[in-house]
């Protein structure tokens, strides 16, 4: 899904003026694997390791999706939203379990 989503969205661009480096290179990368953010691209949960400068769209994010696929997104609003520091797992709620009902 990301790789696809990158693809379309690289190639839909205008090519910038040539400069020493070229279009889609990549600078000031920082990693941080110790605490990763987790947002949504597309409607799809994606944690997010890494951030950096590309040419032609500074600022990125390295985004992993649920199936491995990883890719160098812009970030913005619109294209990585919801960016949180824990993941969002289904099935976790405040309800009060069984066992403290069956005590009664």
């Amino acid at each position: 899904m990301l790789r696809d989503f990158a693809r379309k969205l690289y190639t839909g661009t205008a090519s910038t003026p040539d400069t020493s480096t070229s279009r889609g290179a990549l600078s000031d990368v920082q990693l941080h694997l110790d605490q990763p953010i987790y947002g949504e691209v597309e409607g799809q949960p994606v944690t997010i390791i890494g951030q950096g400068n590309m040419v032609g769209f500074s600022p990125v994010s390295f985004c992993i999706d649920s199936l491995g696929e990883n890719a160098w997104l812009p970030t913005s609003s619109i294209l990585i939203t919801d960016p949180r520091f824990a993941p969002v797992t289904v099935g976790q709620g405040t309800t009060r379990s069984n066992t403290a009902r069956s005590r009664k």
